[in-house]
């Protein structure tokens, strides 16, 4: 696996340390489920490169049971919308550990999950990445 794969899981283990949210996660005795929202994926670059290495998440938080991904945005192919579950490696498996991957084409502002939590909540299981703005313009680190 080259660098470019692992930079989104990477950059998301990064984000989940600094907020505090490995712990919660670390112990394989108390499983749960995590959801990551992509805002403003493509095929090209989050999906191409990035689906499969973010089963490396769960490598390094053995508490995950499930990962669900969700990467919203207009660069989607719209012929492969919708929730799909991925194979894990065989040690993961054997664990029943899963991943799921939800594609869609709208605008991350109009994506309402109808039986999730507020998309950008860092307080529940479910934690935002934002790739870099198309017009250049990144957010504040703080």
């Amino acid at each position: 696996m080259h660098l470019r794969a692992l930079s989104l899981p990477l950059t998301i283990l990064a984000a989940m340390e600094r907020f505090g949210l490995f712990p919660s996660y670390s112990n394989p005795a108390a499983p749960k489920d995590l959801t990551i929202h992509i805002p403003g994926a493509s095929m090209d670059y989050e999906f191409a490169a990035g689906a499969m290495a973010l089963e490396e998440i769960m490598h390094y938080l053995p508490g995950v049971k499930t990962l669900n991904i969700l990467m919203v945005g207009p660069w989607m192919e719209e012929k492969v919308i919708g929730a799909q579950s991925y194979d894990t490696c065989p040690p993961c498996g054997q664990l029943g550990r899963k991943r799921m991957i939800e594609l869609s084409t709208l605008q991350y502002e109009d994506y309402r999950p109808p039986t999730r939590r507020h998309p950008i909540s860092l307080s529940g299981s479910t934690l935002a990445y934002t790739p870099a703005r198309p017009n250049g313009v990144q957010r504040s680190p703080c």
